[in-house]
């Protein structure tokens, strides 16, 4: 699972500087492309990050997934904080329009955290992901294409905020099963839609399966 999101990470990367080179001719680029290969670098950056805290000695149960408005977050001790800069480090992103829809309870936006298991990693134990909460159809299309080859998205029944959202923003959480979700079985990183009326668009990316 770690291998593929780094490979994805860094054909990320490539792909943007590619996109920077070529400026000049940027009408040729769709710009959603260049937002999904933001979202799969933010990802490859989060795996990045949360590998280094657990080769230095951070357990993933004691791993804390507090946001800089948090409270609490700037209270030492701060080594098993992902976002702190004293601790992983990693750079909280704010939603922003151009990759993300408009969604409330839960509000649209990057989530972190454990709090369900996927069917398919080593155990029962919840699973550290990482989320892209009510994204674009085109983006979760363009992940999935590079994922899979395909750009169709599953639909998964239920809301996705059950499965893909942490607490505190979200108190309900529902173990990700293949029953959900045939296509996902055994896939670490996938855009799905839920089974709204109008659909939520959502990237997960399993950080650490349990």
């Amino acid at each position: 699972m770690v291998y593929i999101l780094i490979a994805l990470a860094l054909l990320a990367a490539i792909t943007m500087m590619v996109a920077d080179q070529s400026s000049d001719t940027s009408d040729k680029v769709d710009d959603s492309e260049l937002l999904t290969t933001r979202v799969i670098a933010y990802a490859g950056t989060a795996q990045n990050v949360l590998d280094r805290m657990l080769m230095t000695g951070t357990l993933a149960a004691n791993l804390s997934y507090l946001r800089p408005a948090d409270a609490g977050f700037n209270t030492a001790p701060h080594l098993n904080k992902i976002y702190h800069p004293n601790g992983g480090g990693l750079n909280y992103n704010a939603a922003t329009s151009d990759i993300f829809g408009t969604c409330t309870a839960p509000n649209a936006g990057w989530y972190i955290g454990a709090a369900n298991n996927f069917e398919w990693t080593p155990t029962t134990t919840n699973d550290v992901i990482l989320t892209a909460y009510c994204i674009k159809q085109s983006i979760c299309a363009n992940i999935n294409k590079k994922i899979s080859g395909s750009a169709t998205i599953p639909t998964v029944s239920g809301d996705a905020a059950d499965y893909f959202v942490p607490e505190p923003d979200w108190s309900t959480h529902t173990n990700f099963t293949a029953a959900l979700c045939a296509s996902c079985s055994g896939i670490p990183s996938f855009c799905v839609a839920d089974s709204a009326a109008t659909p939520v668009y959502t990237a997960y990316f399993i950080l650490k399966g349990l």
